[in-house]
């Protein structure tokens, strides 16, 4: 017999608490646009590419505890942390480009290939994207 869990979304979501509040468990800072955000290394390296490559090799970041990524602006730095620990991001005609290319630059395939359809539904609307933000929820 298999029981049905949300025993995945509940690891989640403590680690996101975590992240969020006392940090016990965080191991790694990612520094973006003058801000600090703590996570966990299991977690983001598990959904980027980027940072996946950068602890598993001989990086300097890999015997490190924070990197400063200055390709990726603060705001948008948190959307993505906030979509790699929820998977849900609000998007907005003002960030769904910055979130594009911050996907793309940290290789998160999932996020990326929303955000290119959204990013492409606006270019073809002539820049109007429609009124209002979007929350996605992007399963997994």
């Amino acid at each position: 017999m298999e029981l049905e869990s949300n025993h995945a979304t509940e690891i989640l979501d403590s680690l996101n608490d975590d992240r969020k509040t006392t940090k016990d468990l965080c191991d790694f800072t990612i520094k973006a646009g003058g801000k600090q955000f703590p996570v966990h290394k299991c977690v983001v390296g598990s959904i980027s590419e980027y940072f996946k490559k950068m602890f598993t090799t001989k990086m300097k970041e890999s015997y490190s505890n924070e990197r400063n990524v200055k390709e990726v602006s603060g705001p948008t730095m948190a959307s993505i942390i906030n979509f790699i620990y929820t998977s849900c991001i609000i998007l907005t005609h003002d960030n769904v480009y910055d979130v594009l290319e911050a996907a793309e630059y940290l290789r998160i395939t999932s996020k990326y290939c929303y955000c290119s359809y959204l990013y492409d539904i606006q270019c073809r609307s002539k820049g109007k994207f429609y009124e209002g933000k979007y929350i996605v929820h992007i399963p997994g």
